[in-house]
């Protein structure tokens, strides 16, 4: 029986898709050993484990180290589920942001809310300290 474009469409997609996944774990593997060669090995921005599974911690610190600007955790969760294919509720979101910003990982900007990796946000105007009040 003769393939229909519709079903070559959803063929190609597929094939697609699984590249992209396959490419993404690459990019994740490959942000990981640049961690570890800055001198972050064993320390708070450490590769994942041998299990090769990102946390959502690793998955903020790689979407933002991609977005240097950084951005809002809404935008955070956005580029999460779009590099990563993983939805992240902002119940979730905002406590690891929040952790971040007390390893000194993070840093957010309190007059915008947006977030950055610290390591970028020296050239801003960012609170690299934890704040009770601050918002997530």
């Amino acid at each position: 029986m003769p393939q229909t474009l519709r079903d070559f469409i959803a063929q190609r997609e597929a094939e697609v898709r699984a590249q992209i996944a396959k490419m993404q774990s690459e990019l994740r593997e490959l942000q990981s050993a640049k961690r570890a060669i800055d001198g972050a090995a064993g320390g708070k921005d450490a590769p994942p484990p041998s299990g090769g599974r990102a946390t959502t911690k690793d998955k903020i610190r790689d979407v933002l180290a991609e977005h240097t600007d950084g951005g809002t955790a809404d935008d955070i969760t956005k580029w999460v589920k779009s590099s990563f294919g993983t939805e992240v509720p902002r119940t979730s979101m905002s406590p690891q942001l929040s952790r971040l910003k007390s390893e000194g990982v993070v840093a957010l900007d309190n007059s915008t809310n947006v977030w950055q990796l610290a390591e970028h946000a020296s050239k801003r105007e960012f609170s690299l300290l934890p704040e009770e009040n601050a918002p997530a």
